[in-house]
């Protein structure tokens, strides 16, 4: 992945990205059409990612019984670039193209 030096990986959805010994897989946006759909990270799932993990997080160590076994993959993060000054339809475009999400690498659990 760029000047880093990392060996990136996709998995099977061609948009997320695996480095092997890492705690995250690294989601990113296409914005290309497959499969009937257009591969991106939406700006209202870079937004809302977040509090959604929070909230089964909370449910997973509040009230485990409510999720009947569930077990997630935790995305405790989200990242995205807009320049300053652009109007909100143009600011969401550019967060759509540059917006990545954090995915726990579920292969690293104990």
């Amino acid at each position: 992945m760029g000047a880093s030096g990392l060996l990136a990986s996709p998995t099977a959805s061609m948009r997320t990205w695996y480095i092997e010994g890492h705690d995250y897989f690294i989601k990113g946006s296409l914005n290309v059409r497959i499969t009937n759909c257009v591969r991106k990270n939406a700006w209202y799932e870079l937004e809302s990612t977040l509090i959604i993990d929070e909230l089964f997080q909370r449910l997973q160590q509040t009230r485990p019984e409510t999720l009947g076994g569930l077990s997630t993959v935790a995305e405790p993060g989200s990242m995205s670039w807009a320049p300053k000054g652009v109007s909100e339809a143009d600011g969401h475009w550019f967060r759509e193209q540059t917006g990545a999400i954090l995915r726990e690498n579920f292969s690293r659990r104990p």
